[in-house]
């Protein structure tokens, strides 16, 4: 499988907006990642993508934080498409649209930030 930053970093911010609580106080960065999160949710709904929704919210959200054990990833994302019964190399690509679709959204809120800065 295929790493880089957009990948890590979606993972990330997917892990961490499964362990968010409603009455934690964020940061301005942590707003715009979970806002990114969001609507990546939302547009998965419109597009009624419902293997990636799931596939978020049973593989991604459900990863501990902290450092990662080995192999815990593909072991959850088998898991999981069992569950689902659909194959597990469809989960994975379901999986890399919704990070690609949170990398668009997150570019989006962050240069806005930029640009309202200067």
């Amino acid at each position: 499988m295929q790493q880089d930053n957009i990948k890590d970093f979606a993972i990330a911010a997917f892990r961490y907006r499964g362990h968010l609580n409603d009455t934690d106080i964020l940061s301005l960065e942590e707003v715009y990642i979970n806002m990114a999160v969001t609507s990546t949710i939302r547009h998965l709904e419109i597009e009624r993508d419902y293997i990636a929704i799931e596939g978020v919210k049973r593989v991604y959200y459900q990863l501990p934080l902290g450092n990662l054990k080995r192999g815990l990833l593909t072991e959850n994302t088998k898991r999981v498409a069992i569950d689902m019964h659909i194959e597990e190399r469809t989960l994975w690509r379901h999986l890399a649209r919704a990070r690609n679709i949170f990398n668009c959204y997150y570019e989006k809120f962050t240069d806005t930030k930029l640009s309202g800065v200067t």
